[in-house]
């Protein structure tokens, strides 16, 4: 009979099997392993099997978020219910390099964070992309013709159930005319920018620095209620319904767009003050958008009164929702020094986290916006 000793030995010698074992493994004990011995850590660290393991692996879910409390520094938000272990952030600011203008995170996708220098006169901006379950970083090349046009927006599409490589999409204008506009890629595999496709001319209305990537396509939505959506591996731009139709009064205004678990969702309601609004969720087929929930605040603002002024003090800050149907779908929504997270199909509400006043805010106000928030995600993606 072998004991356990002698099956630790033999796993450990043998190398394929250590593998096969290993790539079954969530991200975060992987990370914790590399300090067994300098062999783990040389295997665990290698890109193939990072490859490998990401593939094995596409996780989607989110376990946490990062919200922006200035440029580089953050509050990290854990979903973990464990209250006996604290969690560590995986950052609280980003000094993964010596940037002397300071980093900035532009896109969270999927696990990888796509940054980008402050802006500073003279010099040009350089994109980054990091990983911080792995702590790595890769810094993209400088953009074709970068001088000579202006980038209206840079945007990550990373999938790590189809591919464990991503792209970059950058929106820039033309030097000829500022109505006309171009798509510049990043292909991680081959480590370079190329053109894609002929000049386009976008709705006037439309924020390119914003975009969700979803369903294998990069999605944008204009302050007027039109919607772009563009089909990274086909390189085409393809329809897509319209903002839906909320009756009331008021100018009409999107409080949240963000995809979680595989599903996409929008968030928006007329006026400031309103109490009650719809969550709507993209069809996979893209063909239309579906209530999947109407919210009613009315019973929050009695429990948390401190929600409750001249306007509802509340910032819609991400919803989370588990890959597939199993799980109940949750709004995390920013109050006045606290976060709280409203169950969807329970229709209840409970506080998750305390916030402690971050630099000029007063107690009473609202220190994090929707696009203050960033998801993160487990894995060993590479970079």
């Amino acid at each position: 009979m072998i004991d356990s000793n002698s099956s630790a030995e033999i796993i450990s010698s043998n190398q394929d099997l250590l593998i096969q074992i290993l790539i079954r493994l969530p991200a975060k004990p992987l990370i914790r392993f590399k300090s067994i011995s300098k062999r783990w850590f040389s295997l665990i660290s290698c890109r193939q099997f990072c490859s490998l393991h990401t593939l094995q692996n596409p996780n989607k879910t989110t376990s946490g978020l990062f919200l922006r409390k200035s440029f580089q520094e953050f509050q990290f938000l854990s979903y973990e219910n464990s209250k006996s272990s604290k969690s560590v952030p995986p950052f609280t600011s980003l000094d993964f390099t010596n940037d002397p203008a300071g980093i900035k995170i532009l896109q969270s996708c999927n696990g990888l964070l796509l940054c980008s220098s402050l802006f500073t006169m003279g010099t040009t901006r350089r994109y980054y992309i990091y990983n911080p379950t792995t702590k790595q970083f890769s810094t993209l090349p400088t953009i074709l013709d970068a001088t000579s046009s202006t980038i209206l927006g840079m945007n990550l599409a990373f999938d790590p159930s189809i591919s464990f490589h991503y792209k970059v999409i950058c929106i820039r204008s033309m030097p000829t005319s500022i109505y006309y506009h171009q798509i510049v890629e990043y292909y991680s595999q081959v480590g370079s920018w190329h053109v894609c496709g002929s000049p386009f001319v976008g709705p006037h209305d439309m924020v390119f620095d914003n975009g969700v990537f979803w369903n294998g396509a990069m999605h944008w939505i204009g302050t007027a209620g039109n919607v772009m959506c563009y089909n990274v591996d086909r390189q085409c731009f393809v329809s897509m319904p319209k903002r839906p139709f909320l009756e009331g009064r008021g100018k009409k205004k999107c409080r949240y767009f963000g995809e979680s678990g595989g599903h996409l969702f929008l968030i928006e309601f007329y006026g400031s003050c309103a109490s009650n609004f719809k969550v709507f969720e993209m069809e996979k087929d893209s063909s239309e958008w579906d209530v999947m929930c109407q919210v009613d605040l009315s019973h929050v603002l009695q429990e948390f009164p401190e929600m409750a002024r001249s306007h509802h003090a509340f910032v819609v800050l991400c919803v989370v929702r588990g890959e597939g149907e199993e799980g109940s779908p949750l709004v995390l929504l920013h109050i006045p020094g606290k976060v709280i997270c409203y169950d969807l199909k329970e229709k209840t509400c409970k506080k998750v986290y305390e916030l402690g006043i971050c630099g000029n805010s007063n107690k009473g106000s609202l220190q994090f916006g929707w696009f203050d928030a960033y998801p993160f995600v487990e894995n060993l993606a590479c970079v």
